[in-house]
C-alpha cells in the first residue's frame, strides 16, 4: 500500500499503527524494489485481507463517518487498475480475465 492508503487506514482505525504497510517493515522503511516478489504479494494480499475484515465490520455511523477515506482510497485503487491495464495492453499483454470483466473490456 501507499503511504497515503497507509494514512488512510490508520484513519479509519483511529490508531497510529506504524506497522502496517509495503514500506515499512521491522521498523525501517523500504523501498518496493528491495522486497522480494513472493514477500511483497504476501504483504499486499495480507493488507488487503485486514482491510477488507475492517470495513466489512463498519456499521452505518462508521461508514457515513468515514466515506471521504473509504472513497478516497477506492478511488486511489481504481486509479493503479486503469494504469495497469494501460500498461498491460501498451506491452501486447492479455488481460486478466477479472480485469476485462471489472472494466468490461
Amino acid at each position: 500500500m501507499s503511504q497515503q492508503q497507509i494514512l488512510i487506514y490508520r484513519k479509519l482505525t483511529k490508531n497510529n499503527n506504524q506497522q502496517f504497510g509495503v514500506l515499512l517493515q521491522k521498523g525501517k522503511i523500504l523501498n518496493k524494489k528491495d522486497i522480494e516478489t513472493e514477500e511483497l504479494k504476501k504483504l499486499l494480499k495480507s493488507q488487503l485481507v485486514v482491510l477488507e475484515e475492517l470495513l466489512r465490520d463498519f456499521d452505518e455511523d462508521q461508514i457515513k463517518d468515514n466515506i471521504e477515506s473509504i472513497i478516497s482510497l477506492l478511488s486511489h485503487e481504481h486509479l493503479h487498475q486503469g494504469q495497469l491495464v494501460v500498461m498491460l495492453r501498451e506491452a501486447g499483454i492479455d488481460l486478466p480475465e477479472r480485469f476485462k470483466k471489472s472494466w468490461n473490456i
